[in-house]
């Protein structure tokens, strides 16, 4: 309407929390955490799909394919297609990342047992663990799962929408971050408690994960709150939390990392892109908070997009 703001709900942030990007990026980015009940972007990735990531798990070969992986993005910044030997861009890449076998980068498991945390970052050793597991669905990680939580790092590639999501956000920041997968049996708690150095989205995907907000001594409880299945969390870097699977059924969530580090060209091309056909994006563009306590203050002054697209055309 003439007169009146119209406010940006198209973004990747208005389907995760169905607000206006615009009033994300201004009022609680970097600030405040947020709950949003049954998002309106809901992930295809269940627990069987995460299952499946690993269910011929081989460390060699996965060790193997990552490294000819990590040469192929350092030499060409693309994809390296292994049966045509040549490089490939865009939607052709992003089909050889979802159909490679490396769909995620690495994966370890962890679990605290009487506030006392293990975790485990050997392939092999992780490798073992699996060989040892009869692990095909929910049900088997219930029972057989030993309080174990696997976590998939990178694991944006393992299908085409996460990997488009993945791109959305990274253009709508402008700064770099990473889909982590991690799947927990009932009644278990992964990691101890702890505060990220970066923003995260956490979108729950199957079973019910309650997560314990701290205050900064990492002592007393700020909030506790429980996700559903198409519930989405967000948490600005420096909140303590830890999470505890809750219910009788397994849990599966995605969380998305923001890192606040230096600009890439990389970066402010995928932003430039993603604005180009609609200048009415807006987008906060923000600082590296120098530490935890900083990351909860208002920055102020933000980079909008739409200020950045004029200054790059």
């Amino acid at each position: 309407m003439e007169g009146e703001e119209i406010r940006n709900f198209r973004g990747p942030v208005s389907k995760l929390l169905g607000v206006a990007e615009d009033d994300f990026l201004e009022q609680k980015f970097g600030t405040h955490w947020l709950h949003a009940k049954a998002s309106a972007l809901r992930l295809p990735f269940s627990v069987e799909d995460c299952l499946s990531l690993v269910s011929d798990f081989d460390a060699d070969l996965h060790e193997e394919a990552c490294s000819k992986r990590k040469l192929s993005y350092g030499e060409h910044s693309a994809v390296l297609d292994d049966v045509s030997k040549e490089v490939a861009f865009g939607a052709r890449a992003t089909q050889i990342w979802s159909g490679s076998s490396v769909n995620f980068w690495s994966v370890a498991i962890c679990r605290t047992l009487a506030g006392s945390l293990e975790r485990l970052e050997d392939h092999k050793y992780v490798a073992h663990i699996l060989r040892e597991l009869p692990l095909r669905c929910s049900e088997d990680l219930a029972l057989h799962g030993r309080n174990w939580t696997f976590i998939f790092n990178k694991a944006h590639a393992a299908k085409a929408e996460l990997h488009s999501l993945h791109h959305a956000l990274w253009a709508c920041f402008g700064v770099s971050g990473d889909f982590n997968v991690y799947l927990t049996p009932p009644g278990s708690q992964g990691l101890a408690p702890h505060a990220d150095r970066h923003d995260v989205f956490v979108a729950q995907q199957e079973g019910e994960k309650t997560w314990t907000l701290l205050e900064p001594d990492q002592v007393r409880v700020l909030e506790n709150v429980t996700l559903l299945p198409g519930d989405v969390l967000y948490l600005p870097q420096g909140v303590p939390h830890y999470a505890r699977s809750a219910g009788s059924a397994s849990s599966l969530h995605v969380t998305m990392s923001v890192y606040r580090g230096h600009f890439t060209f990389a970066g402010l091309l995928a932003a430039w892109l993603e604005v180009r056909p609609s200048p009415k994006v807006t987008c906060m563009i923000l600082p590296r908070p120098q530490s935890n306590k900083e990351s909860l203050s208002v920055y102020p002054n933000p980079i909008r997009k739409d200020k950045l697209r004029n200054n790059l055309i």
